[in-house]
């Protein structure tokens, strides 16, 4: 979906409902919402502003009569491109997974429709069902932008349309940096001071695999950040003694640590230098019996169980390690954020993994929405060939967290992994 086709969609929106009054006032196009949050109560609507506002967002918010619920938003700008742009980001980088270009007007007498930025489509907003969590995690600004007096022209009143709207859920925090990186030339990247390092993980066959490397400060014992694997980086110095320790992790394989230090990379075994950037090998071995690995991207949309088109890439690569050893079976554990009672989404006769399309709604336990997530997982990997017998599936709900469920983190409980039971 392109953002032209975004904008069209935007500016084809005219205004049915207004009071020929207010209508006076307001200018011709209407303005875009990049909005994060809706609530039935002004209260839970405040403290979801002040949530965003402590992650130092610009948020407010304002009633939609139409829908009778409370729009949090961090942006309105009459540039319906920057709105869908900015809500795209916060889609991806933000806490706020499910945002949304809301085009029209808040207010007592405000009327619009609400449009998702990824698939260009209209879609209906549902209330948040649980206080809001700040969640601490890389900051992406929102750039301001200057409000210009639009020409005046004749409005043309439409129908009011009926929308439908793809609520996706939340995703696991992404890697936070402390020092700020500046991308390069498609894959480096460089900070004041740093040194060059290409951390290569690979697997025994010698193939480059998709990952991220930790870093910990070995002296703090003290993460500092996540690099992406196979990519040139610039890492700056964090600590006097130079000592780390290097995690790197690859879905389907265990983690491998190495310790280095940075003032003298060369002196671990083989760490070598290559055009002046210190290479770091990490070949990576495969999960064995008893192991348990976490699909951190393998991401639902909210209250459904069916998976986002993002999760492909991970869903993909289990599929590729059951197909590897033919003896792998496995048990997929599914686990929610908390224990309540809601809607269930489920796929329709289509068996379309990744898109809501056609899809149907029911009701149920957050027991039952995990069970019906790793059910989904099971489905994908014996639709594409994989003996069913190989995977077994069991659902905790909100039984065995990773985090208290109020703080920063509790997003992480919504998770299904992987154990292996024979290898």
């Amino acid at each position: 979906m392109t953002v032209q086709r975004l904008l069209r969609a935007g500016l084809l929106l005219l205004l049915s409902t207004a009071a020929p009054a207010i209508l006076a006032e307001r200018p011709a196009t209407p303005p875009g919402y990049v909005v994060i949050g809706a609530f039935a109560s002004e209260q839970n609507a405040e403290h979801f502003t002040a949530s965003a506002r402590d992650l130092k967002y610009e948020a407010k918010y304002e009633i939609n009569p139409a829908r009778k619920l409370f729009y949090v938003y961090v942006l309105q700008t009459q540039d319906i491109r920057a709105a869908i742009v900015q809500a795209m980001k916060l889609q991806k980088d933000s806490p706020w997974h499910d945002t949304w270009v809301f085009i029209g007007y808040l207010g007592a007498a405000g009327s619009g429709s609400d449009i998702d930025p990824l698939s260009g489509q209209q879609k209906p907003v549902v209330e948040k069902k649980e206080e809001p969590v700040a969640v601490v995690q890389e900051q992406i600004p929102v750039q301001p932008v200057v409000q210009e007096s639009p020409p005046v022209v004749q409005e043309e009143k439409q129908p009011e349309v009926q929308v439908n709207k793809d609520p996706v859920t939340e995703t696991p925090s992404q890697p936070f940096s402390i020092v700020p990186a500046t991308r390069l030339d498609g894959d480096a990247t460089d900070v004041p001071g740093g040194k060059g390092f290409y951390f290569k993980v690979y697997s025994g066959k010698g193939q480059e695999l998709k990952g991220e490397v930790e870093m910990v400060d070995a002296d703090k014992v003290k993460k500092f950040r996540d690099y992406d694997a196979n990519k040139r980086v610039s890492v700056a110095p964090i600590n006097k003694s130079g000592n780390l320790h290097l995690v790197a992790n690859a879905f389907g394989y265990r983690k491998q640590q190495i310790e280095i230090n940075y003032n003298a990379p060369l002196t671990t075994e083989g760490v070598k230098e290559e055009n002046g950037v210190v290479v770091v090998p990490f070949e990576m071995v495969r999960l064995k019996k008893g192991d348990i690995a976490i699909l951190y991207n393998v991401l639902f949309y909210k209250d459904a169980a069916i998976m986002r088109p993002d999760s492909k890439y991970e869903v993909t690569t289990l599929l590729d390690m059951m197909n590897e050893n033919p003896q792998y079976r496995i048990m997929l554990h599914g686990h929610t954020n908390g224990n309540s009672m809601g809607t269930i989404i489920e796929m329709g006769d289509d068996k379309n993994f990744f898109s809501l399309t056609n899809s149907k709604e029911g009701y149920g336990s957050s027991k039952k929405l995990s069970e019906e997530r790793a059910l989904v997982i099971k489905e994908f990997l014996v639709a594409n060939g994989v003996d069913a017998n190989r995977i077994e599936v069991t659902a905790w709900g909100g039984k065995k967290p990773i985090h208290d469920k109020k703080s920063n983190r509790a997003h992480e409980n919504v998770r299904v992994e992987v154990e292996i039971l024979q290898d």
